[in-house]
């Protein structure tokens, strides 16, 4: 059976990665939260511009936070401006 409903994701967009990162990463590792290793280059030592940290329960869920930087010329992403996503089965019941 799929899994519905459960929050899935959150992007935080950051306006320093280098600083933003280090004081992350503590926090969310305090929680139980295990970085994510991507193998895309923004996401890769020694200096990354993004970074995710996820968490998986016992049913098999996951729930993961991504740090991003953030764009000035966007309006999706501006310091500051997290963005979330749940699990539905159809999209009718989210608009």
């Amino acid at each position: 059976m799929p899994i519905t409903g459960p929050l899935v994701h959150i992007d935080i967009s950051i306006g320093y990665p280098e600083k933003s990162i280090p004081f992350y990463a503590a926090f969310f590792e305090a929680l139980g939260y295990r970085r994510w290793n991507i193998p895309q280059p923004d996401f890769q030592e020694p200096n990354p511009r993004r970074a995710t940290w996820v968490v998986k329960y016992p049913d098999g869920a996951r729930f993961a936070i991504e740090i991003r930087p953030a764009r000035p010329e966007s309006r999706v992403f501006v310091v500051g401006s997290p963005r979330w996503r749940s699990r539905a089965r159809r999209r009718s019941p989210c608009d």
